[in-house]
């Protein structure tokens, strides 16, 4: 991202080696409140530097339009997000594959979303995802390559999701979910992220 750029409109889940290798296909999710906005431009809000953690095994910042704080840790093919939303019930996730030949569904039942998307310009193939809940939907949806789904919030209150990646299967991904992060709470996620990364980086002694 441009580090001087006063917005943000989603995270994205991407598999890009470097800048160079182009990306291998991704999508984006974004938190909000009020009115669902769905395209990039509309959805942008503002944060401050002052108010972000920006880590290789933690990113967090507050999205000021919304007041919304938005944190992710990772794991090698998952991620855990805490969504910390004010009181409402237009407590909105979105989930963005709408610019490559995408799908997404909604599992309200399981409070699961699952997806496919083929977007990268140097693409081996699909990425599939998929995410689990800790809270209940009062409303879903789908169009063209998005997904989103709705909660209703308490002042302050934390919604976690838990999402898996693979090339092979939205299968796949779920199973990369359970042996990846399984029942480990968004705290845990972060320790052991730091944790390899600590690992690997400690190769070097200065």
């Amino acid at each position: 991202f441009d580090f001087d750029d006063p917005k943000i409109n989603a995270i994205k889940a991407t598999h890009q080696p470097s800048p160079w290798a182009k990306d291998y296909g991704s999508f984006e999710i974004m938190a909000m409140t009020g009115v669902l906005k769905t395209t990039p431009a509309e959805r942008a809000s503002a944060f401050s530097r002052e108010d972000e953690t920006c880590k290789a095994y933690h990113y967090q910042a507050k999205l000021k339009d919304y007041d919304v704080v938005f944190e992710v840790a990772p794991t090698m093919r998952c991620a855990s997000f805490n969504i910390t939303y004010p009181e409402t019930d237009q407590a909105w996730l979105l989930f963005d594959s709408q610019k490559g030949k995408g799908r997404a569904l909604v599992d309200t039942k399981n409070q699961k979303v699952t997806g496919r998307v083929l977007n990268g310009r140097t693409n081996p193939g699909y990425i599939y995802f998929c995410a689990t809940f800790d809270k209940s939907f009062v409303a879903s949806g789908t169009d063209q390559g998005l997904a989103y789904v709705r909660f209703k919030t308490s002042a302050n209150e934390t919604v976690n999701m838990k999402i898996g990646t693979s090339w092979v299967s939205e299968a796949q991904a779920e199973a990369n979910l359970r042996q990846e992060i399984g029942s480990d709470d968004f705290e845990t996620v972060k320790a052991k992220a730091r944790a390899s990364w600590n690992q690997e980086l400690n190769k070097i002694q200065v």
